[in-house]
């Protein structure tokens, strides 16, 4: 089975990545780790991350 490699976080330079990266790394939800991966596609971490944060952390509204 096949394994999708960690990028280089020291190599991303949008603000919005970067945050999503640190709030998971700080709060522990999503798993950094995930977020870490969803960053090789940036569109994907941020879509994902604003689901995450609408749904998860302040609920339905």
């Amino acid at each position: 089975m096949g394994r999708i490699a960690y990028p280089d976080l020291t190599k991303i330079t949008d603000p919005e990545v970067l945050d999503a990266l640190e709030r998971a790394k700080r709060v522990g939800t999503p798993r950094p780790e995930s977020q870490a991966i969803r960053s090789w596609v940036p569109d994907v971490l941020k879509t994902f991350s604003n689901a995450w944060e609408k749904t998860l952390r302040h609920g339905f509204r």
